[in-house]
């Protein structure tokens, strides 16, 4: 019991950031970009700042948005927006455990 106050300091020092840090910035190109957008369905690069996609279009564009941004080659493979499924099937799981 007398740990739990350092746990919980531990734990309050794991969830503080540093906002002086600058935001990472990645540049993903030279790939088949499935945007899902009906305007514009398909782009060949998209642009990453801090886990968050900032911006998608042609590799050039949004290199000229970001200059400092890693860039990383796809060497054209397929990118599509992430699709998670947030249900269980219940009864299903519990027949598998039987």
């Amino acid at each position: 019991m007398r740990f739990l106050p350092s746990l919980f300091l531990l734990a309050l020092l794991g969830c503080a950031t540093d906002q002086s840090e600058a935001p990472e910035t990645v540049l993903f190109e030279n790939g088949i970009i499935h945007t899902m957008d009906e305007a514009t369905p398909q782009a060949d690069a998209i642009l990453v700042t801090d886990g968050r996609v900032a911006a998608v279009g042609s590799g050039p564009d949004l290199l000229a948005q970001a200059p400092d941004a890693e860039r990383r080659d796809l060497g054209g493979q397929v990118v599509i927006p992430g699709l998670i499924d947030a249900h269980a099937h219940v009864r299903n799981l519990a027949t598998m455990r039987l």
